[in-house]
């Protein structure tokens, strides 16, 4: 047998309740955020320029790093210059060689696994070992 027990609780209030928008609500945490997100930046650049300014030795010798405006007037004189974009250009290649070489001799040797038992005995272990950790068990360590 069941018993069924129904409770209700009602509040009343002499004033009128507030309704939020919840679209309201959802841009002043996003507006929120944002200032955070753009004051942790000011701030860090601020403790840099002061730790660069005051050549304070801690952990690291700031009196030996370039202050934030050395750093970017070098980053406008490297931009007005094509050597600069030749660089880049020629990192971009070296990284997307690199992904198609990765990626080419990946998949090759995951269909060799894949058709030849032996190897995937013999591999297999190895890769899950050095496999890095999922997300989920990344979340259960904290």
């Amino acid at each position: 047998m069941t018993t069924r027990i129904e409770e209700s609780t009602s509040v009343s209030t002499d004033h009128a309740t507030e309704t939020v928008d919840p679209r309201h609500e959802r841009r002043s945490r996003a507006a929120l955020s944002w200032l955070l997100r753009a004051g942790s930046l000011v701030g860090a650049v601020l403790s840099w320029h002061l730790l660069t300014t005051y050549d304070v030795q801690a952990w690291l010798r700031f009196d030996e790093l370039p202050a934030p405006v050395e750093v970017y007037q070098a980053l406008v004189r490297e931009l007005g210059a094509s050597v600069y974009y030749v660089d880049v250009l020629q990192s971009l290649v070296r990284i997307l060689s690199g992904f198609a070489i990765a990626a080419v001799a990946g998949i090759a040797l995951g269909t060799l696994i894949a058709r030849v038992r032996v190897l995937g005995d013999v591999l297999q272990p190895l890769f899950e070992v050095s496999r890095s950790p999922t997300p989920t068990s990344a979340r259960t360590a904290r």
